[in-house]
């Protein structure tokens, strides 16, 4: 696992045997450095803004807008940029996005309300709501059950084929669901599926002798006072502060309009459009831990099982009941980002200080979407100093240059240290240039774009990135 430095652009500088691995970092991570006097909310809100836009226009997003929960209390709700570039409309607080498969946890919480109801169960057979619906996986006293389809451990894959094109009836994909073969073990391995949360919605709608839109809309929407949100994109697209939705075109260099997909079919995987001024009421109501304006709406216990972890998704990080689940700085996280045309959204929380926040942008897939994290949990309770200068050249000298590697996936393949808007970058061959956040407290290099990867220079000057108790990886 040793990476020569070469330093190519001199013949008579030797060779220097350097090691280098790049792994997941993502269990019980130290802290960042604590702060003898607390910095002001509000200076903390102003960097936070100030590197939001810079974001947004660093990854050419035309428009995003951030509601950040504290303490039960919105104390930032904003847009940046536009929600239409052609009229140059502006991104406020009540601007509609379509916010993905951050609908997923809306789900889990409405099964869990008719759970408190007992009409239903987290480990309900999916038969015992949808008579004759069976995957190939139910055999014998192995039932695939309600908490199943919300976990992603049904064995099958996303089966986008399935809805992709909208021309299928849910009665269709139910259907032809039950003919596929599982690509995995039962419970065995965590294989995200849009088609599991449909008949999730679906079994809910007839728990309750109803649907799933109506239920939403009553038992949530409602009580949450997120009045303008909505499960329908037809009748999202009749509301003027709906956001148009884009593509970045690299190699144009321009962006190019995308139209709204057609979520009903899988309405409840992803079909939410919402504002972050109703957004931030859900995110009250999850760092409430069901308990919203003083009301109990979800019991505590079954509000608890939708953070606790149903099965693995990779060392350190799993999923709940429509949450993904993992560490920040060593503190619990609960999000979901959601992705779809012309869309990105984030939802994340830190319950230890009762923090969370949404984000929403209308641009595909965008790095701000996973990177937010980070960049939010560390403008209000991290050191806000430790990011805030570009790296000095002549103190990271050393480390520039190029490593030859061989371990892993990599023969003989040429890293490049750099330094790249200002910061310390690592090229990684047939990837991209990423940039490294400044070292933490353990000497941490954490990627820029997600706080699960790092890169470590100890003091032997030997390269590594491991899991939190340093035990170095192979990829």
């Amino acid at each position: 696992m040793f990476i020569n430095k070469q330093r190519v652009e001199s013949s008579r500088t030797h060779l220097v045997n350097l090691a280098i691995c790049l792994g997941l970092a993502i269990t019980s991570q130290a802290a960042l450095g604590q702060e003898s006097t607390p910095d002001p909310l509000a200076t903390r809100l102003a960097i936070l803004e100030k590197r939001i836009e810079e974001e947004r226009r660093k990854h050419h997003i035309p428009g995003v807008a951030i509601a950040v929960v504290k303490g039960d209390k919105v104390v930032l709700s904003r847009g940046f940029g536009y929600s239409d570039l052609k009229k140059k409309k502006a991104v406020t607080p009540e601007t509609l996005f379509a916010i993905g498969s951050s609908t997923k946890a809306i789900t889990a919480v409405l099964i869990g309300m008719l759970a408190d109801d007992s009409r239903m169960s987290w480990d309900d057979p999916v038969e015992k709501h949808i008579p004759g619906f069976r995957l190939k996986v139910d055999t014998g006293d192995e039932r695939v059950t309600i908490r199943d389809l919300l976990c992603h451990r049904t064995g099958y894959p996303r089966m986008s084929i399935l809805w992709a094109s909208g021309r299928l009836t849910q009665e269709e994909v139910l259907k032809l669901a039950g003919t596929a073969e599982p690509y995995a073990g039962f419970r065995k391995r965590f294989q995200y599926n849009n088609i599991m949360y449909m008949v999730a919605g679906l079994a809910a709608g007839k728990a309750a002798e109803s649907d799933w839109e109506s239920l939403v809309a009553a038992r949530i929407l409602k009580p949450l006072k997120m009045t303008d949100s909505t499960t329908s994109i037809a009748e999202a697209q009749k509301d003027e502060r709906l956001a148009k939705g884009y593509l970045w075109m690299k190699d144009r260099k321009k962006h190019k309009r995308l139209p709204m997909r057609n979520l009903d079919l899988i309405g409840p995987a992803g079909s939410i459009n919402s504002s972050v001024k109703d957004m931030a009421q859900w995110v009250r109501f999850q760092l409430g831990k069901g308990v919203y304006q003083g009301k109990r709406l979800l019991g505590a216990e079954t509000h608890a099982e939708t953070w606790k972890q149903q099965i693995e998704m990779a060392p350190g990080r799993g999923y709940g009941l429509g949450w993904m689940l993992g560490e920040w700085n060593g503190k619990q996280v609960v999000q979901h980002g959601g992705n779809i045309d012309g869309f990105s959204a984030q939802v994340a929380l830190l319950p230890e200080h009762d923090l969370g926040f949404v984000l929403l942008a209308n641009l595909s897939t965008t790095p701000l979407q996973s990177q937010s994290i980070d960049l939010v949990f560390t403008a209000l309770v991290g050191d806000v100093t430790r990011d805030s200068e570009n790296v000095k050249r002549k103190e990271v000298a050393p480390l520039l240059g190029k490593y030859v590697a061989n371990f892993g996936m990599w023969r003989d393949e040429r890293f490049t240290v750099l330094i790249k808007n200002g910061r310390l970058a690592i090229d990684v061959p047939g990837q991209r240039a990423f940039e490294l956040k400044a070292p933490d407290s353990k000497g941490k290099w954490y990627f820029a774009l997600t706080n699960q990867i790092a890169v470590v220079v100890p003091e032997r000057r030997r390269w590594q990135v491991g899991f939190a108790d340093d035990v170095p990886v192979r990829l």
